[in-house]
């Protein structure tokens, strides 16, 4: 994406160059037009589907390259609302970040929705199935954390299925912990790229 970015930036200034003018250009798109299914309000009552479609773009602001999140969405009664501006940066990595971090919440609101309508249909369990934790796990993506990682996300899924802990509050445990996972290694990974540059003659 970075390489789309630089790509544009070169376009703009030649463009400029040439006394003419060019319009934001877009570097990826995300999910189609995807449904999104809120799992639940606080009040437990299912919320209408939005279809969502999400992008970025590259633009010149200010001189400077930037990419921004943006997001149009049609809601189930066929109200079409304009695109919307999410988050803007000079960091491709930040806005990335921002835009899976919305796609996996999402993608987990539609999932995990069964596990609470069964919860609001049989009320709590006295004794919380292994199986349906290990079925949790795997779609939270639990192996890919750290051991001590997976033992506190093995706990909220429990008090997920509990009931302790709202739909809401769970997804954003589950993200905020593959979030900075995710950061982390980006932080390793620029660090070995600079070691990498010092050591090289």
């Amino acid at each position: 994406m970075e390489a789309l970015g630089g790509a544009y930036a070169d376009d703009y200034q030649r463009a400029i160059a040439a006394n003419d003018s060019l319009a934001a250009r877009v570097v990826m798109t995300f999910s189609g037009d995807r449904t999104r299914l809120e799992a639940f309000r606080d009040s437990q009552e299912r919320a209408a589907s939005h279809h969502i479609r999400r992008w970025i773009e590259a633009a010149m602001i200010g001189g400077a390259l930037e990419y921004r999140l943006l997001q149009t969405e049609e809601r189930g009664d066929g109200v079409s609302i304009e695109p919307e501006f999410v988050l803007g940066s000079d960091s491709a990595f930040d806005v990335l970040a921002e835009a899976y971090e919305l796609e996996e919440s999402e993608r987990l609101g539609e999932v995990l929705a069964p596990f609470m309508e069964r919860l609001e249909a049989d009320g709590v369990a006295d004794c919380i199935e292994p199986s349906a934790v290990e079925e949790i796990e795997q779609i939270i993506r639990a192996g890919e954390l750290a051991p001590g990682e997976r033992v506190d996300m093995k706990a909220h899924i429990v008090a997920f299925l509990e009931g302790q802990l709202g739909p809401s509050e769970f997804i954003s445990a589950v993200v905020g912990r593959h979030r900075r996972r995710q950061t982390k290694t980006e932080t390793i990974s620029e660090s070995r790229g600079e070691r990498l540059c010092i050591d090289t003659p």
